[in-house]
Parts: C-alpha cells; sequence; structure tokens
C-alpha cells in the first residue's frame, strides 16, 4: 500500500514499479492524501494530523480486497515520516497488521552513500525556496527536524525566497 500526495499518487510511480516486481495489481492499493502534507507542516501539537490519518488509512483499508492480510504501508511523501507513528497506530487500531515504511530513510543513506560519518555528512545545506514559508511552518518543521539535522534546521530558519526559482 502506498499513501502519499495527489500528485504522487496521480504519477502511479509505486504500482508501476511493484507491477514490475510482480506484485499482482490487486495487491497494491495507492491512497491520496490531499492536503495531509500541509496539515503535517501546521500542526506540531499533532491532533488534526493523527484525525487525518486516521480518515485516511480508513479509506485505503477499504480499497483492500483482504483486510486480514499482512499490508507494508509505504509513506510516498517527504512530510509522512515525521508522523511514522500515527500511521503505524492508525493501521494497529483497526487491526491491520502493517509494516511502517519511511522511504525517507533509505533516502539519506543513499544520499550520504550509507556512511554514518565521513565528509559527505558534513554536507551544507541551504533551503531555497519559490514560496515564502508561514512562520508556524517554518517553527513546526524545525521541531520535527531537529533531533534529525540541526544544519537543516538552520537552514530552514534562514531559509532563500526566491519567486522565480522556476
Amino acid at each position: 500500500m502506498g499513501v502519499g500526495t495527489q500528485t504522487t499518487i496521480d504519477a502511479g510511480t509505486y504500482p508501476r514499479i511493484l507491477a514490475g516486481r510482480g506484485i499482482a495489481s490487486s495487491r497494491i492499493v495507492s491512497q491520496a492524501c490531499p492536503g495531509l502534507a500541509d496539515t503535517i507542516s501546521e500542526d506540531r501539537e499533532g491532533t488534526k494530523t493523527n484525525a487525518e490519518i486516521r480518515r485516511w488509512v480508513q479509506t485505503a483499508i477499504g480499497k483492500m480486497p483482504d483486510a486480514g492480510a499482512p499490508v507494508v504501508a509505504a509513506l510516498a511523501c517527504t512530510h509522512y515520516g515525521y508522523r511514522n507513528d500515527f500511521f503505524a497506530a492508525a493501521f494497529a487500531e483497526s487491526g491491520v497488521r502493517a509494516n511502517v515504511v519511511n522511504p525517507n530513510e533509505r533516502a539519506v543513506d543513499d544520499l550520504f552513500g550509507g556512511a554514518p560519518e565521513g565528509p559527505h555528512r558534513d554536507a551544507v545545506v541551504r533551503f531555497v525556496t519559490r514560496y515564502a514559508i508561514p512562520a508556524a511552518t517554518v517553527e513546526a518543521l524545525s521541531w520535527f527536524l531537529q533531533p534529525i539535522s540541526p544544519p537543516t534546521v538552520a537552514a530552514l530558519a534562514h531559509f532563500e525566497h526566491l519567486p522565480d526559482l522556476f
């Protein structure tokens, strides 16, 4: 099962890759969660986010041909991994055995060559965006990122707003 932004789900990349690896299309469930990334960004406390995740998980479960089958739930949005625990709880409380997978963790390993330390771990971080980021979003994302990447938090605090970026 993949849960992601509307754009990611509409692209259909994950189902194509899974089908290419021999997974029957009847076993692949994709669930778009419009607005969830923004909710996560604006809701550090998590009450609204938790309710939204529960709603989308229920919708996804309703698409499963066999609700008793074990599930691998891929969080196909960078923001979703910040609330991995909410996804896991929503599946568990619904009686679905789900292994919630956060691709962000693997992406970082790929980016830095899997090395726990070394020259690549001292990367310089800049945060450049074409959108002005609201203060509440900066605060919430900083809270999520502080234990993971203080350099990213520092870059976010001083983001570069370039409206004509692309």
